[in-house]
């Protein structure tokens, strides 16, 4: 194997560096110790990992690698707060850029003549873009540095180089809080419409700074929440100081509606403020679950597949007073990987260390990081991500963001976020298959209307919808999912162009704040999930998973670098998310590697789209009872053999249809409660039985109008929530449009 490079001590002027080129074939390497729980850099990964190595490279290659090191190195540097000083060390960076900039124009202003080399190519041009436009706004931000208060001035360079990377809006009038706002409280996007802002280029919408921290109880979420609320519905800024002193001052979540303490209490602005804050503990409740399993994935991975539990219960009666648990009488024989994971809620980290070390270091690790979790930020570092990978159209844009308002006063921290193209692709196969799913629906029982759609017709219906450049880029876009731990593409959360021909194209991906996380991508054995909805590229052993991947994406995918991924993601993810990422490179770099060499006639990797054809989406559908794919996923959803985390099309277009009958049947009921005398009476008739919302409606019943606005109202929403308002006229309003359906076939116009 050929030795490490030695990276010189300055970086090489364009005059020294040798034509040379990068080699596609790399000769065998030493195999390398395997490490578990700790960051393995892909560098020294590559270098002595036994599933491949690192051949020689160019003076130019390695002249873009030392710069990248040079400035990564820089931007770890800390401030010292004293201004001449921290100037000092914005000259150096900025001075690193620039000889970055010089490498990156030789190396991209070369003709790349391997795939490998033509890989390495497009991630240095995504990097020079970065790199210019970093170069421009640091010189820009060193300039003003020594305007800003103290207390604004950046304590690390990484954070200069995030306000430096974050793009300053100003809106021509108003201010963020009159923005038209979709998504209601807790998602909340103020949308930026094309000349609202003084940039004229810039428009689509604004989502304010989120993070969330784990580690908070639940009253200082409520906290937060209530102060987010605030912030974002000015008509609750008094009640919302006053539930967060309450909540300070009891250490628990107030009621503002039933406390006594309540300055509130009882009237419809604190039943509205408490139904919103229910909707932030209810996110929240998913948040807590989702990193949760996120760190229970991770951990997993350091464990053996098993443990006997006669050797547990051996090493429990050896730990010393006051660390042995009392263990059940009936454990299993082997416990699980997930049985052991339980034991470290209980077990100390010493009791643990006697008997599973990897767990204590693990439990130790993750005990002592921060894990506040910068959710907006995951956006921009997807879109990053996507962009280095060559496939940045298949994930909607997103960058960060500072909006003023038009008066000079505000300034929001967030993303400036861009509109997916084309249609979500569930509201496409809802609608293609509606009718069929309408027609085929049972009534007979109005609590619970089923659907049925033959196999053969669902299989044809959205087979027929289904394009060579629909599969190609849904493909990448899983890959990409893997390498960024997304584990949140269900089937709302992806949409795609549809051709002029009705059928569609290529897809983008929406919604990455559950992305970048613990995951790495070698799971145990019979584990190839992310979470919920996606998918591990490489298996327990160490192999590829997936059928069919694009070839230029997995040599963009080899052509990566940890500094790329550091330089490019050092100001919008945590450092242990990007050891994370780097790690799940470098485990999707080893496969790919060892796959290529071992079976270079497997036809795994596709060069042109056209290659995309009806084999390859059998490939890809799989086993329609366990598919490891999306395309498999979406193709097995509404099949009544197989058994799919996606909602059957055939279901979804059948309750859309109820939904907005429920709707519309919500709406005349609504109206109608203006006439009424006794007005819980009149919606008890109607078909409401929540006891709670029927005494709120006789406490406040001359409050209410029965305007169309009111629907919307987060009481009215409550009091008309579920399925039992005038469920018989919805079932009657639905039946009626399954006899249109079925005239129309019958007697077609």
């Amino acid at each position: 194997m050929n030795e490490p490079v030695q990276h010189p001590t300055t970086a090489p002027t364009p005059q020294e560096q040798a034509p040379a080129e990068e080699k596609d074939a790399h000769p065998p390497a030493k195999k390398g110790k395997e490490t578990f729980g700790t960051f393995l850099s892909l560098r020294e990964q590559l270098l002595q990992s036994g599933k491949g190595g690192v051949g020689a490279n160019s003076a130019r290659f390695n002249a873009v690698d030392h710069c990248i090191d040079q400035v990564v190195s820089l931007m770890n540097q800390p401030l010292s707060g004293d201004f001449q000083e921290d100037q000092g060390v914005f000259t150096q960076l900025v001075s690193a850029y620039s000889h970055l900039l010089e490498a990156c124009n030789v190396y991209t202003g070369r003709n790349a003549r391997t795939s490998s080399g033509k890989a390495r190519q497009h991630i240095v041009s995504q990097i020079k873009t970065q790199a210019e436009q970093d170069f421009a706004h640091l010189r820009d931000f060193s300039d003003r540095m020594s305007s800003l208060p103290p207390e604004q001035r950046p304590k690390t360079m990484v954070e200069a180089l995030g306000m430096a990377r974050t793009r300053v809006l100003t809106l021509k009038a108003g201010r963020e809080s009159q923005l038209h706002h979709v998504g209601g409280a807790v998602s909340y996007l103020g949308v930026l419409e094309p000349g609202s802002l003084t940039d004229e280029k810039a428009s689509g919408f604004f989502k304010q700074q989120d993070t969330f921290d784990p580690k908070l109880s639940d009253t200082e979420r409520y906290v937060q929440h209530a102060e987010t609320l605030a912030k974002r519905k000015p008509e609750y800024q008094g009640i919302a100081a006053a539930a967060i002193s309450l909540a300070k001052e009891t250490g628990s979540v107030p009621n503002m509606y039933q406390d006594e303490r309540s300055t509130a209490k009882g009237t419809r602005l604190a039943m509205n403020f408490s139904c919103e804050m229910r909707r932030f503990a209810s996110t929240d409740t998913q948040n807590v679950d989702h990193f949760h399993r996120i760190l229970h994935t991770h951990v997993a991975a350091a464990l053996p597949e098993s443990l006997p539990s006669a050797r547990l219960r051996e090493l429990n009666g050896q730990l010393s007073q006051g660390l042995p648990l009392v263990l059940p009488e009936d454990m299993y024989e082997n416990l699980s990987s997930s049985s052991m994971l339980d034991l470290m809620e209980y077990y100390s980290s010493d009791a643990l260390e006697l008997f599973l070390p990897k767990l204590a270091s693990e439990k130790k690790r993750y005990a002592d990081a921060d894990k506040t979790v910068r959710v907006t930020d995951r956006n921009v570092a997807t879109s990053r991500m996507a962009g280095l990978l060559g496939i940045g159209d298949l994930v909607a844009q997103s960058e960060r963001a500072e909006l003023h308002d038009a008066e000079g006063k505000g300034v929001q921290q967030g993303n400036l976020m861009q509109k997916a193209r084309g249609k979500e692709v569930a509201a496409f196969f809802t609608e293609r298959l509606r009718d069929e799913a309408i027609a085929n629906a049972d009534t007979s029982n109005a609590n619970s209307i089923t659907t049925f759609i033959s196999p053969q017709a669902q299989k044809d219906l959205m087979e027929s919808a289904i394009t060579p450049e629909f599969m190609e880029s849904l493909t990448s876009l899983q890959v990409l999912d893997s390498i960024i731990g997304q584990c949140d593409r269900h089937y709302k959360n992806y949409f795609a162009d549809v051709r002029d021909d009705g059928k569609l194209g290529k897809v983008q991906g929406i919604d990455n704040d559950f992305a970048f996380g613990f995951h790495s991508l070698r799971g145990q054995v019979g584990t190839n999930r992310l979470g919920d909805f996606g998918y591990k590229l490489v298996d327990s052993a160490g192999n590829i998973q997936i059928p069919h991947m694009d070839r230029k994406l997995a040599d963009r995918i080899l052509a990566l670098r940890e500094s790329d991924v550091r330089l490019m993601m050092a100001d919008v993810l945590e450092d242990w998310a990007i050891d994370s990422l780097c790690q799940r490179i470098a485990e999707a770099q080893a496969a790919i590697r060892n796959d290529q060499q071992n079976n270079p006639d497997s036809g795994r990797y596709l060069d042109d789209v056209s290659q995309w054809d009806a084999t390859v989406m059998e490939h890809l559908r799989g086993n329609p009872k366990s598919p490891t794919t999306y395309l498999g996923d979406l193709l097995a959803a509404g099949d009544q053999r197989g058994k799919s985390n996606l909602p059957s099309p055939g279901n979804f277009a059948v309750s859309d249809l109820l939904d907005k009958l429920q709707a519309k049947e919500r709406a005349q009921v609504w109206s109608g409660i203006a006439g009424a005398e006794d007005k819980a009476e009149y919606l008890k008739s109607h078909g409401v039985k929540n006891q709670g919302a029927l005494d709120y409606v006789a406490a406040h019943g001359h409050e209410f109008t029965g305007s169309a606005e009111e629907l919307s109202s987060p009481d009215v929403s409550w009091i008309l929530g579920g399925n039992d308002v005038h469920s018989a006229e919805v079932v009657k309003a639905f039946i009626a449009e399954q006899e249109r359906i079925k005239r129309s076939r019958t007697h077609p116009s």
